[in-house]
This record gives C-alpha cells, sequence and structure tokens, in this order.
C-alpha cells in the first residue's frame, strides 16, 4: 500500500488551517555546541523568585539556566531556513498558511524543501471550535491558585529560558537515542534550529519576560494520546464487531478468564466490572500484574469493513484510504502463527505492546541519565507539572522510505526536562530550597515514571490528556480495550527493565501494523490535540 505524499502530510500532520502575518523581532539560530547545560543554580533561583516578585505565571524548572553562546548563534544565522527568516505569528486572515499544532503552536509546510517545521509558541489559535485559549496572539489573563488572585498568565508564547532549554534538551536527548537506543527508540521529532524573539508593539516585554517562539524541523505531529490510542480503541469495535455481545459472551469470558483477579471490582469473579488498567495495576497496596495479551487469539476480521465508513465516521477525505488499509489488513487478519514457539495473538495486542515496549525503552533511557521529562512544582506545590505523557509522543510517519520494523514513536516536548547536575528543590517550606536535594529528586523521578505508566494504562488526568478518552458502553468492548491496555503496560515495564524482546513482530507483519496505524489515525482525523 502506497499513500500519496499528501495524504501522509495530512494523516500525520494533519489538516485544520491557520494563517500567519510577520511580526517585528529577532530570529536566533541554535546549531551544535551554541547550548551547553548550565552550573549557575543561583541564576535559577534568582529566576524562579523573579516570576513570584512579578507575580507572572512562568513555568521555572528546577535547573540553572542554559548557557547560550551568541557570538556561535550570529555566527550561524544563514542555517536558519529561508522560510524561518522572518517571525510570524498566527493570525485570523494572515497571508501565509499552516496547520494548527496545539493551542499556542504551529506547523509550516515548506513545498519547496518538502520540510515541516514546527512553531512553538507563535500565538494562540483563533477560539472558533471551543479550544480553551483565546485569541489573539499573545494574550493575558487573570493567574488564579485555588480560587484567589494569584498574578498574570501570560499565554500563546514560549519564553527565552524554556525556548532554549528546549533547543538545548532536544539535541542533548536526540544524541543518546543515537548512540544507545537507536532502533528501539524513535528519534526525537522535533529537531533543533533557532528561536524568534518577538519585538512587543509597546517596544516592552511583558513584566521583563521576553515573548519567544521555539523553531523546529518537524517529523510528525499526530500524537500517541489523542490520536494513535484513541483510534486504537475504536479498532477494536472495527475488528471485532461481529464478537462484541454479551449475549454471545464467549469472547469476553475467555478474555475475563486471563486477568488478575486482582483487576476486577468487589463481588464475585466470573461477573464483577473488570476494572481499568491504571487503577488495577498502577494504584493500590496490592496491584495487579498487567497480563500479556499478545499471544492470545482475537477474532479480528475486516469482513464487511468497507461498508461501514458511516457508522464509523470516516470523512469522504479518507475512504480511499480507508479502503486501501482494510484490503491490506484482510490479507494478513486473523492472524495465523508466527512460529512453532510463538504462537500468533492479535494484531491489536501486538501494535500495543510496541507501543508499551517503546514508551517503556525511551523513559528508561532517560532515567539511565538522570534526566526528568519535565516533573517538578514551581508556584503550586500541590499540582505539578509533568511533561512525561502519552501525547508527548508524536506517531512517526509511514512512508514507503520506512524501514520495516522501525520504531513508531518519536518523544517530543523538552522545555521543562532537567537533569541532575544543577538540579535545585523548588520547595520553599523546605530547609534545602534553593540547594540540591538528591531526595525530592529521586522522588519526582519516581512520580514521573509512575505517572506515564498510568497515563499509557489509561488514566486522562493530566492537562496534557484532556479530552483524549472515547466513550466507549459495551462492555465487552471496554473488557478488550482493558486487556489490550495491560499488554501495553505490560510492555512499557518490559521495555523500561531493558528485557530482551519477547515478542518481535514478524516483518511480513509490518504492512498489517503500518495499515493498522493508518486505520486509527483515519478514525481520530478530526481529532485536535
Amino acid at each position: 500500500m502506497s499513500t500519496s505524499a499528501s495524504d501522509t502530510k495530512a494523516l500525520f500532520f494533519g489538516e485544520f488551517g491557520v494563517r500567519f502575518a510577520p511580526l517585528d523581532g529577532s530570529v536566533l539560530a541554535t546549531p551544535p555546541g551554541s547550548l551547553s547545560a548550565g552550573s549557575d543554580v543561583a541564576a535559577g533561583v534568582a529566576f524562579l523568585e523573579l516570576v513570584g516578585d512579578r507575580k507572572v505565571k512562568l513555568e521555572a524548572p528546577p535547573n540553572a539556566p542554559v548557557v547560550f553562546d551568541r557570538e556561535a548563534s550570529a555566527a550561524a544565522a544563514d542555517t536558519i531556513p529561508a522560510a524561518l527568516r522572518v517571525p510570524l505569528i498566527k493570525t485570523a486572515d494572515g497571508s501565509l498558511s499552516g496547520i494548527r499544532s496545539g493551542g499556542r503552536s504551529a506547523i509550516l509546510l515548506d513545498d519547496g524543501t518538502e520540510r515541516a517545521y514546527r512553531l512553538k509558541g507563535c500565538g494562540n489559535y483563533v477560539d472558533a471550535d471551543g479550544f480553551r485559549f483565546e485569541y489573539p496572539g499573545f494574550p493575558t489573563r487573570d493567574w488564579m491558585l485555588w480560587g484567589e488572585w494569584h498574578g498574570t498568565e501570560l499565554r500563546g508564547c514560549c519564553w527565552e529560558h524554556t525556548a532554549l532549554r528546549e533547543l538545548y534538551m532536544s539535541r542533548w536527548i536526540g544524541e543518546l537515542i543515537e548512540a544507545e537506543a537507536k532502533g528501539l527508540v524513535g528519534p526525537v521529532a522535533n529537531l533543533p534550529i533557532g528561536l524568534w524573539v518577538y519585538e512587543m508593539p509597546d517596544g516592552q516585554p511583558e513584566r521583563g519576560i521576553k515573548r519567544c517562539c521555539g523553531l523546529f524541523e518537524t517529523l510528525a505531529d499526530k500524537r500517541l494520546g489523542h490520536h494513535l490510542l484513541p483510534g486504537l480503541d475504536l479498532c477494536i469495535t472495527a475488528l471485532l464487531r461481529e464478537h462484541l455481545t454479551t449475549s454471545d459472551d464467549s469472547l469476553m469470558q475467555s478474555v475475563r478468564a486471563r486477568f488478575d483477579r486482582r483487576h476486577f471490582e468487589q463481588g464475585d469473579a466470573d461477573t464483577a466490572a473488570v476494572r481499568p488498567t491504571w487503577a488495577a495495576c498502577c494504584t493500590g497496596t496490592s496491584p495487579a500484574t498487567p497480563t500479556d495479551f499478545y499471544c492470545d487469539r482475537l477474532p479480528e476480521s475486516t469482513a464487511g469493513l468497507v461498508e461501514l465508513a458511516d457508522e464509523f465516521g470516516v470523512a469522504p477525505r479518507w475512504r480511499e484510504l480507508w479502503r486501501e488499509c482494510i484490503d491490506v489488513l484482510a490479507n494478513h487478519l486473523p492472524l495465523e502463527s508466527h512460529s512453532p514457539d510463538t504462537p500468533a495473538g492479535s494484531l491489536l495486542a501486538a501494535v500495543h505492546w510496541r507501543i508499551g515496549r517503546e514508551a517503556g525503552r525511551f523513559k528508561r533511557l532517560l532515567r539511565d541519565h538522570q534526566i526528568s521529562w519535565g516533573y517538578f512544582c514551581d508556584h503550586d506545590t500541590i499540582e505539578p507539572h509533568c511533561n512525561a505523557h502519552p501525547s508527548n509522543f508524536v506517531v512517526l510517519p509511514v512512508t514507503p522510505h520506512r524501514v520495516p520494523g522501525s520504531p513508531l514513536l518519536g518523544p517530543v516536548d523538552f522545555d521543562l526536562a532537567y537533569e541532575r547536575t544543577s538540579f535545585f528543590s523548588t520547595i520553599r517550606e523546605s530547609p534545602l530550597f534553593g540547594t540540591f536535594d538528591q531526595e525530592l529528586f529521586d522522588a519526582w523521578l519516581d512520580s514521573e515514571d509512575s505517572e506515564l505508566a498510568r497515563a499509557l494504562a489509561g488514566e486522562a488526568a493530566s492537562t496534557g490528556l484532556l479530552g483524549v478518552s472515547v466513550h466507549i458502553e459495551d462492555e465487552c468492548q471496554q473488557t478488550i480495550k482493558w486487556a489490550m491496555r495491560d499488554t501495553l503496560l505490560a510492555g512499557y515495564r518490559s521495555g523500561y527493565e531493558k528485557q530482551d524482546e519477547p515478542h518481535p513482530i514478524p516483518l511480513h507483519l509490518e504492512p498489517a501494523v503500518e495499515a493498522l496505524i493508518k486505520l486509527a489515525l483515519i478514525l481520530t482525523a478530526e481529532r485536535q490535540s
């Protein structure tokens, strides 16, 4: 199956348009060597105090500021792609077009080079679809903390300290993947280029804070949390619909029989509801062990699915690709045995396992190098930031040039990432405030590991996962969903522990894996992250 370049771009980047207009400002390159880890912890503490004193809500990671060599930046000015040499801001009717990416960012496609650039912090999107951040550009709003006014919140942009941090950490983490986990973990999907520093109309930064936009070449924009996992939930209905009935519960009973007994609500284990994977396996004093359903046979079938495009809400724009994906899947489903030693299970389980393995392996790479993706408290000690969630993995494009068996996911969003060397406590009530606190650093890394596992297992409490869940009423479908999330969590833990891969997917199944991913993204094509 060969998807056109335009369809691939639309499927893996989206199609919800935005408009740009030029805005005065400076353009700064960040070539290799221009950014380095800082050691001035006092400067990091001073910045945290500064934003507090000025009553402005800005994220302040618990690390010394990144060091920026401006001479090296100036010398590399010509490395900035031509499409990015003038700062842009999202407007209602600008002369340039792009693709929406979240609330404050956008994708700019360069038709001349066929490259895509992510502009992180180029102004808020027009609130035409009820999105939570209003237009225009860089609004301010009251910062309320537990019902009380606490200051002013600036929206729509990055700031110099977070933009530089993301550019630095993205390059460093990308180098770690290349050196230690290439082929096991996908590449960092936002490749650093530089930043725009906007010049505001009155010539003055808001409360002394520069408004910036991080510039990246990007590999994709559809997210694991917002698009792929909800799409796979819908694929359960699509591929198993003839067996998702409570009147003929043989499928549900066979799956229920495999769960850890602690996976059930109180009562008779034969009839009690199956608890969600995150609640059963990631909480409580005696959590259930996630069950690996990789080898369990599920009666997956595409019979009659082409004709059900309307029922599944497939837009006319995607009908041809929908049909092509189903044709590919029809050649592989139901799965036969991979080998005499590894009986076939289901394609759904195989893809969930692989997602979990990749996520776990990447999280372990960060842990091994004492890097936090961004779990910490700054202004509110009760509600921490946490950048470790499924929507900070993008789904890498399936193209004719993709190497079969290569990773499916690419990690992104390192503007709040920090490392151990110059870490300091941000807890003002602690006697170690402003100094290194090993116990706090370890506790926050432990919490981050746990939060990512819970989110992958189906919890959607993170603000980065607002609105991602697919509402499922059918009990059998819900049971299969938690079986798949158990498999994903088992894969995550296997990857995190760096275990040998027990379930290598045969290369002859790669076309089916790719078709299932495309089918899932078609089913969530109208979703906005």
